[in-house]
């Protein structure tokens, strides 16, 4: 459907840019602008910068940039409409479309009503099923855990001719995921977790097998779809991320069930695994709700691998990292089934940061003294493997001195190993540098007449009319560039500019504040002083090979200069 140009620049200059994008990550004053770490990608120093005068945003890291709704598409993962309808729910503005207007809905929302629809018909298939019943009865999840979280059961078949009674074509199953390679249901007798977005659409599925007389894999996830990344998603977000928000750390567990537990005693600030690896998408997403993560994995050789793959992942972004001890044997559904929700949040104030977590395990004294030297060295690498990811040299010298302690070592000899991971070139400090853009090499009045454009489209015509001379410039191809658009507000046609021009409108509106009239002329004297320059180097250059009108011609012209640019 198509919303009008009148609604969406409206909705553009209702929003504040700093309160939305503050809503997803922390804002630090920076001059006229506001800065923070980028949420679409893991970094150090801050780089991301919005400006609120334009509404704009640009990352000098991974060169993201755009306005409220590129914003929101990127974070939010939605296409142009879907993001304007996100907004303009989220700040109660209604919607307007074009007069006589088609709905046309895209292929995506398609998609969501076909996964929509899979889950109604699990959901059924499961209130049929005894087995089933059975055995979330026995694993003791509740009936309004089994609602809460929209758990089903997926039969040997009968989902097909289900979609097809709702309207959907196979083709549209196979692009939902729900479809295997030979266009049969992918999911069967399976007790099946429906995937939700952020707010609560189901993208995606979880199946677990429930036979054990099979060689099925145990847990089976949809494939890849254009809803569906499992390297971007997180299992329950949806239903506990306002609890994660409020109280600043999050739970991680491995699997569907560890969460359904936890979250069922109480244990409202979890998320889980779909089975893979944590990435650095996932650090991404988990930084927009808190910055202390809990690992919270079974207490096993396996768990403590994942926890440490984890920790390397996480810890870069500056988030911290936390491993909770489990009794043997003890997984975080069973704990929490036979201790409670209140030993379990004991786990949690006694856990302590992965890189003494892992010296817990690894160096007490009563097992590091039976062991060879080249057995010791192996596993302090290994601890300092993992504090050497970790982006502060201050808690990085805490865990120096705690294996200083431990193993008796002076500390300057440890913090060497370590630093000798971890050196790079000098780099300046954060406050000392600031962004860079492909346009900072223009000289100060160039820069002025971009940013006049910028604020005052109605100045090309004067730029027209001087073509003659502006075109000598360094200046004039980016000129040109907002010459061919017509624009009210430059922000809402910013991503038809080179990205040189996108980024320097981003960050620079306000460090030049002159009239135009004053700009042109600084323009002109610097033309005229560029082409005076070229003259002269002619009259230097080709002075024997000059013929006398040439050489007349290129003298009366760099007298005709020299006055214009002194009257300049």
């Amino acid at each position: 459907m198509i919303f009008s140009q009148q609604f969406i620049q409206e909705l553009k200059s209702r929003i504040d840019v700093v309160e939305l994008v503050g809503s997803y990550v922390t804002l630090t004053r920076a001059g006229s602008r506001m800065r923070a770490l980028c949420p679409f990608h893991q970094e150090k120093t801050a780089s991301f910068y919005i400006s609120p005068e334009t509404g704009l945003f640009h990352c000098f890291g991974c060169h993201a940039a755009g306005d409220i709704i590129s914003f929101v598409q990127q974070i939010e993962n939605l296409d142009f409409n879907q993001a304007i309808r996100f907004l303009a729910e989220k700040f109660s503005v209604p919607l307007e479309f074009e007069q006589g207007d088609i709905v046309d809905r895209s292929e995506r929302d398609r998609l969501l009503e076909a996964l929509d629809a899979a889950c109604v018909y699990f959901s059924e298939a499961m209130d049929q099923s005894k087995e089933t019943k059975n055995y979330l009865e026995g694993r003791g999840i509740s009936p309004e855990t089994t609602a809460a979280l929209r758990i089903g059961y997926a039969p040997e078949s009968g989902l097909i001719s289900y979609l097809k009674g709702k309207g959907f074509n196979r083709d549209l199953m196979e692009k939902a995921g729900l479809l295997n390679d030979q266009g049969k249901e992918k999911f069967r007798n399976r007790l099946m977790f429906p995937i939700q977005d952020l707010y609560g659409k189901v993208v995606g599925f979880g199946g677990r097998i429930l036979r054990k007389d099979t060689k099925a894999p145990k847990y089976l996830n949809s494939p890849a779809t254009p809803v569906f990344e499992k390297k971007r998603m997180l299992y329950g977000l949806n239903l506990t991320r306002d609890f994660i928000r409020k109280t600043g750390f999050v739970v991680l567990v491995e699997g569907y069930m560890d969460f359904a537990a936890l979250y069922q005693h109480g244990v409202v600030n979890v998320a889980a695994a779909l089975g893979t690896s944590f990435t650095e998408n996932h650090a991404i997403l988990l930084k927009r709700f808190a910055k202390k993560i809990y690992l919270c994995f079974d207490a096993d050789s396996a768990g403590m691998a994942a926890a440490l793959r984890s920790f390397k992942v996480l810890a870069p972004g500056g988030l911290f990292v936390y491993g909770v001890t489990l009794p043997g044997g003890e997984d975080p559904d069973s704990f929490v089934k036979t201790r409670g929700k209140e030993d379990f949040m004991m786990l949690l104030d006694k856990a302590v940061e992965i890189p003494v977590f892992l010296s817990n395990l690894t160096l007490k004294p009563e097992i590091i003294g039976g062991l060879t030297l080249e057995e010791k060295l192996d596993r302090i690498n290994t601890v300092l493997d993992v504090i050497s990811v970790i982006p502060d040299r201050i808690r990085q010298s805490y865990y120096v001195k705690d294996l200083s302690v431990r193993l008796s070592v002076p500390e300057r000899n440890i913090a060497t190993q370590l630093h000798a991971r971890t050196r790079r070139p000098f780099q300046k400090r954060e406050e000392d540098s600031r962004p860079e853009t492909p346009l900072d090499s223009l000289k100060e009045a160039e820069k002025g007449i971009l940013l006049l454009l910028a604020r005052q489209p109605n100045l090309k015509p004067q730029i027209r009319e001087n073509k003659e001379w502006l075109e000598r410039l360094p200046v004039y191809p980016f000129l040109v560039e907002m010459l061919n658009i017509e624009y009210e507000r430059v922000s809402d046609v910013i991503h038809f500019f080179s990205d040189g021009l996108n980024s320097f409108l981003t960050l620079r509106e306000q460090e030049v504040s002159a009239d135009a009239d004053v700009v042109m002329r600084a323009l002109k004297r610097q033309a005229v002083q560029q082409e005076l320059g070229e003259v002269k180097k002619k009259l230097e250059a080709f002075q024997d090979g000059l013929n006398e009108d040439e050489r007349n011609d290129l003298l009366k012209r760099k007298e005709v200069l020299a006055k214009e640019f002194h009257r300049l």
